[in-house]
């Protein structure tokens, strides 16, 4: 009887929240922040929500040069005094602009379009596209390849780039260098702003190069 009555409880609860997006706004806040930056067990929780931080393993040579930011990182820099005790309510006093932006973040680091090795490419990499296309995003505006990047390609690789995007003559002219010094001039024949494929859509990924394992170290 005890269930059943709770379970009553319950449902008049949803039916309140339903009708109040404001409230509805704040315990999706409220159960995000406790499991996303104070480390809340879900069960701890009345909302059955569960997100997850999407991690993500690149080299730091990688990134060399690039505006891309610790998105959970800058979260728990401006938001991480939200007190465990009386989070709820300190996230009800919060203006709406607050409200609004620390939702963007905590949504943004659920994110996870990455392809990883044998993993395919599936439903959930069409719709970070669709994220992506909503978003406007263009990543020459945060990344652009540098020669570390090249330096990881193979030289079979390396040749079919240019190949593609200088000609086969041009390809044909660079067969005979030692890879790394093909890696220089690779990187310096291409045009400005030009991206890997696996960089500018997370699907459809092109038709997979002769290495598939190197695809994935690119991507």
């Amino acid at each position: 009887m005890i269930e059943r009555l709770t379970a009553i409880r319950t449902m008049a609860l949803q039916q309140e929240v339903a009708a109040q997006p404001t409230l509805a706004l704040e315990i999706l806040l409220d159960t995000m922040t406790g499991q996303v930056l104070q480390g809340v067990h879900s069960h701890d929780l009345a909302a059955a929500i569960h997100p997850t931080v999407a991690r993500h393993t690149v080299e730091p040579d990688m990134l060399e040069g690039s505006q891309l930011a610790d998105v959970p990182g800058q979260l728990v820099e401006r938001f991480g005094d939200v007190p465990a005790n009386s989070r709820f309510e300190a996230i009800r006093a919060m203006d709406a602009a607050d409200k609004m932006q620390l939702l963007a973040a905590l949504v943004a680091t659920s994110i996870n379009g990455t392809i990883f090795p044998h993993g395919g490419i599936g439903a959930r990499h069409a719709s970070a596209d669709a994220y992506a296309e909503a978003a406007g995003l263009d990543l020459g505006q945060y990344w652009n390849p540098g020669q570390t990047f090249f330096d990881r390609l193979k030289k079979t690789s390396l040749l079919a780039l240019l190949a593609d995007e200088c000609g086969k003559e041009a390809a044909q002219n660079c067969a005979k260098m030692k890879k790394g010094d093909l890696a220089v001039a690779v990187n310096e024949r291409l045009p400005a702003g030009w991206l890997p494929e696996p960089a500018r859509r997370f699907t459809p990924l092109h038709e997979q190069l002769a290495d598939e394992g190197e695809t994935s170290k690119v991507a």
